[in-house]
């Protein structure tokens, strides 16, 4: 067996020569140029006939012609050439590596193309080969945080949830419980229309059965049938979650079935650093949800995020590097109600451009209720290689942007910026706490505050900053010895938790911080008539220059896990009504859901006094207990989780959670149960039979008591 004059280009011919030799005796060969071609790879795989002639062998080549892939087969008999069309080769690039497998019936060709992509060929004996099965492995090695997007409500004739789902968004809150309500009244009267049938066919089933099913839904026993695709829809469960992977390779899947509902390949983004942005989040009238990925190297392109459909595709013009991508969303003047995101580019020049370009002038501007947009906002970068943080403002100059510096700071020689945790900005059902004997704690909830952690090798410190990034001012400073990275940081309302490991007990440290205004209203002080303090109900109109009078109440206290946590995530929820939850992704591939009183720094140490019992504190144990029944991947075991996303649903007690690492976990989280749903596994089967017993049971009573009367007359 032999090649010629492989060249391995697509751009240049190649020569290839094969051989079939028995006892050292040419049998058969076979020499073809491929014009154009590259040989990408030669296997070869002795195999008998299956009519048992000793000697006869079989060698097999795949040949990649950069369109199409040749599977060549060679014995004594002759030579045999089969040519497979590769399902969506425009999507899987070149052939990266090829593999062969061999059986008693036939020989496996697994061929591994440049997307991370694989698919099996079969080949047997004097047929044709045939690709027997294709994986996409390449969702193996998701990199950055994936982003979602609704899916439209299921109604074949009706808009009207979505609708009012677009005024939730707008900031009505009473549209929200109007779609709920107007939901539940299609349901139901999809109900009522199909209950004849239901009947029948309940009737049918009970004769069938002998009275078994009565039984049976009376113990409880049917099981659950689970929520019907209309259900799940109008639940807000359906989403599009899309995903960029380290071959380049986008992928969009459809949360509650994992099925790839679009892919898209760009061998550009395999060596560049890119990140994935929602700039519209649902279907909005006639407009479709956008997401746009964005490189390092200014190469840019929106996509129709239910369909895949290119939308739009550009580059940055910038002179320099990029140093921060961030997303901001504004109101267009040609339509108040649509509220559309775009990606401010910061350019190490100081250049600001906005992606898509083609709304730089209309965001250069916009306005907001307190003045101008762009007057307002404030950027700030992580430099980890100069262990230095910077923040900027931004100035508007007709259609032009440009930033200017407003501070700078850099962490101690040493040490090196190894995680940074920044405000999501979601939503606050309470600006206050309650505590014991009637007071109430407001919460410092700035939307602008990030946590940087910063680790020392030499001196096994770990170094933790809460910096205002409008000002610069650092709030409150931590400092852990003996602790070093991974760091993880999640920061919700007024906490911050991270995590750390400790070099001595090789333990993970978990430490959890909360932050209050500095006032403490007592139990009278806050009533009709004094009304309501400023401090109470802050929001993202918040000065960062405003002028404390009192100091800020920080408390911080550190805790302890027997496992390595990989990452950190905190549950999600339309109003922020439900208590969050801190999920830890473990070392042992589980993800286990922390009760937010677990990690309170106010927990006393001893037996909580009457005042603390009456606000809910339990007494300080170091250990953070990992509860199996909170382990929410089950048995199953996600190796190696890199990402953790939360999404909130329609429904407030329910958000989805995924789970990214080698592999993938998707799951519903309820951190204070369904208060506002009914069990899946409920006994509807029960309920339609109670229901139409009491119904018989009236209509028996009720001719009763008129044939009891009519004989009473008749006395």
């Amino acid at each position: 067996f032999s090649i010629v004059d492989n060249t391995g280009e697509c751009s240049q011919s190649t020569n290839a020569y094969f051989e079939v030799a028995n006892n050292g005796k040419t049998v058969n060969s076979l020499s073809e140029n491929f014009a154009a071609a590259a040989v990408t790879s030669f296997r070869l795989s002795p195999k008998k006939e299956q009519n048992g002639r000793s000697g006869t062998q079989y060698l097999v080549g795949v040949i990649q012609d950069c369109t199409k892939l040749e599977v060549k087969q060679l014995s004594v008999l002759g030579h045999m050439k089969s040519t497979l069309e590769v399902p969506d080769k425009e999507n899987r690039g070149m052939i990266a590596a090829v593999f062969t497998v061999e059986t008693q019936e036939a020989i496996r060709v697994l061929v591994k193309f440049d997307d991370g992509s694989i698919i099996c060929v079969k080949v047997e004996p004097n047929e044709e080969a045939l690709v027997e099965w294709e994986r996409e492995e390449a969702l193996a090695a998701v990199v950055g945080i994936p982003v979602s997007v609704e899916m439209p409500i299921l109604s074949a004739n009706d808009t009207s949830t979505n609708e009012l789902l677009d005024l939730f968004n707008e900031g009505n809150s009473a549209a929200l419980v109007a779609a709920r309500l107007y939901s539940q009244a299609l349901g139901a009267l999809d109900t009522l229309k199909g209950l004849g049938e239901n009947v029948w066919n309940l009737a049918k089933l009970v004769v069938e059965t002998k009275g078994q099913w009565l039984v049976k839904a009376y113990r409880g026993e049917l099981g659950a049938s689970g929520y019907t695709d209309f259900e799940k829809s109008n639940f807000g469960f359906m989403h599009v979650i899309i995903m960029l992977t380290s071959h380049g390779k986008i992928f969009a899947l459809e949360s509650e079935t994992g099925d790839i509902l679009w892919t898209h390949y760009d061998p550009s983004l395999s060596n560049a650093k890119a990140k994935l942005f929602v700039t519209r989040p649902r279907v909005s009238g006639t407009l479709q949800p956008e997401v746009l990925v964005l490189s390092n190297t200014g190469e840019s392109a929106s996509y129709n995020g239910l369909t895949g459909a290119l939308v739009s595709k550009e580059s940055v013009p910038a002179n320099g590097r990029i140093i921060e991508m961030m997303p901001v969303s504004f109101l267009q003047k040609e339509d108040e109600h649509m509220e559309r995101a775009v990606v401010l580019v910061l350019v190490d020049d100081l250049s600001v451009h906005i992606v898509p370009k083609n709304l730089q002038s209309a965001f250069a501007t916009a306005e907001v209720t307190t003045g101008k947009l762009t007057d307002q906002l404030r950027v700030f970068t992580v430099d980890p290689e100069q262990e230095r943080i910077v923040g900027y403002g931004i100035i508007s100059m007709g259609a032009d942007l440009k930033a200017t510096e407003l501070w700078s700071m850099t962490v101690p020689n040493t040490y090196t910026i190894v995680a940074v945790g920044t405000h999501p900005n979601d939503p606050v059902n309470s600006p206050a706490r309650h505590v014991g004997g009637g007071s109430v704690m407001i919460k410092h909830i700035n939307p602008h505050l990030a946590a940087v952690a910063a680790v020392s090798e030499e001196s096994a410190t770990l170094l933790v900053s809460l910096i205002d990034t409008v000002t610069g001012k650092v709030v409150e400073r931590f400092v852990h010895k003996n602790c070093v990275g991974p760091v993880n940081i999640v920061h919700f309302e007024n906490n911050v938790i991270y995590t750390a490991s400790h070099v001595t007990y090789q333990r993970t440290e978990v430490f959890a911080v909360s932050i209050y205004e500095g006032t403490v209203l007592e139990k009278y002080e806050m009533n009709l008539w004094t009304g309501v303090p400023e401090t109470v109900g802050a929001d993202d109109s918040a000065s960062s220059f405003e002028v404390k009078t009192e100091k800020l109440i920080v408390s911080q206290r550190g805790f302890f896990m027997p496992h390595r946590v990989r990452t950190l995530a905190v549950s999600k929820t339309r109003q922020g009504i439900t208590e969050r939850a801190v999920l830890a992704g473990l070392e042992t591939g589980g993800v286990v859901s922390i009760d937010r009183r677990f990690l309170d720094p106010r927990r006393p140490i001893g037996t909580p006094t009457k005042q603390e019992a009456e606000e809910g504190l339990i007494a300080y144990f170091g250990e953070i207990p990992v509860i199996p029944q909170k382990i929410i991947t089950y048995l199953n075991e996600v190796q190696n989780i890199d990402t953790i996303l939360t999404i909130p649903t329609n429904l407030e007690s329910t958000c989805l959670v995924l789970i990214v690492g080698i592999d993938m976990f998707y799951a519903r989280l309820q951190p204070s149960l369904g208060f506002d749903l009914l069990a899946e596994e409920f006994n509807y089967a029960l309920l339609i039979m109670l229901t139409l017993g009491l119904c018989i049971g009236v209509w028996f009573m009720s001719r009763a008591l008129r044939q009891k009367r009519l004989a009473k007359k008749w006395k």
